[in-house]
C-alpha cells in the first residue's frame, strides 16, 4: 500500500457544505489522505464538506466527509503551480473506499492505467 503518495488525477467531484448545496468541479490530484479541488468558490480553512466521486475504471463511488485543509485563491496563491482551488482532507473515509483509492494509486504508480 502506498504511503500517502499523491498523484495527478482529473476526477469529477461532487461536493458541498450540505447535500442540498452540491456543486461539481474537477480534481488536480488525489492521495489516500485527501484531494485537491479546482474551484473558484471561496471556502474557508476547516470548513466541512461532503464529497462524492467515482475513481476512473472503478464501478463503486467514494462518499465521505472532508475538511478544507488549505486554500489556494487567486489573491493568495499558497501554491502558484496549482490552479485556484482547495486542498481537502478526507475525514470519515470507510475502509473499503480507502482501499479503492489506495488500489487506484498503486495501479497508476505502476503505469497500468486500465480506465478505458
Amino acid at each position: 500500500m502506498s504511503k500517502m503518495s499523491r498523484q495527478k488525477a482529473e476526477i469529477r467531484v461532487y461536493y458541498g457544505p450540505t447535500q442540498k448545496a452540491i456543486v461539481y468541479d474537477f480534481s488536480a490530484d488525489i492521495s489516500t489522505g485527501g484531494i485537491y479541488l479546482c474551484t473558484k468558490i471561496p471556502f474557508k480553512i476547516d470548513q466541512r464538506l461532503t464529497l462524492h466521486f467515482s475513481l476512473p475504471g472503478k464501478a463503486t463511488s467514494v462518499n465521505c466527509k472532508a475538511r478544507v485543509a488549505w486554500v489556494n485563491q487567486v489573491n493568495n496563491l499558497s501554491k502558484p503551480e496549482f490552479p485556484q482551488g482547495i486542498g481537502v482532507e478526507f475525514l470519515d473515509l470507510p475502509a473499503e473506499e480507502l482501499y479503492s483509492i489506495s488500489a487506484y494509486l498503486d495501479m497508476n504508480e505502476r503505469g497500468n492505467d486500465s480506465s478505458y
